[in-house]
């Protein structure tokens, strides 16, 4: 093997390498952002069963502050969902080998 198809080849690899760090560090990027996501999901239902459990039975369903509560940790479980499935497209995509 002459020392220009050996570069060529090292090139290749260490873009390899490059790509796949890369990912990795989306990827690390997404999981931190899923943390503190789920984070705050579980600060939410611990705030919500507080006040469910402070506030009479036939109160919820007119209760504000349970409605906002419910709305945030909905959004939460959606930016879970979508931070769960930006990852899975991260992981797909396969380095393209040269």
């Amino acid at each position: 093997m002459n020392s220009q198809a050996l570069k060529e080849k090292v090139d290749a690899f260490l873009q390899l390498c490059r790509d796949e760090v890369q990912r990795a560090a989306k990827i690390g990027k997404k999981m931190f952002d899923a943390s503190k996501a789920n984070s705050s999901l579980r600060s939410l239902y611990g705030d919500l069963g507080e006040l469910v459990a402070r506030t009479p039975r036939e109160e919820w369903a007119n209760h504000t502050a349970i409605s906002e509560l419910l709305t945030a940790i909905k959004t939460c479980q959606e930016e879970l969902d979508r931070l769960n499935q930006e990852v899975q497209e991260i992981k797909a995509k396969k380095p393209e080998n040269k």
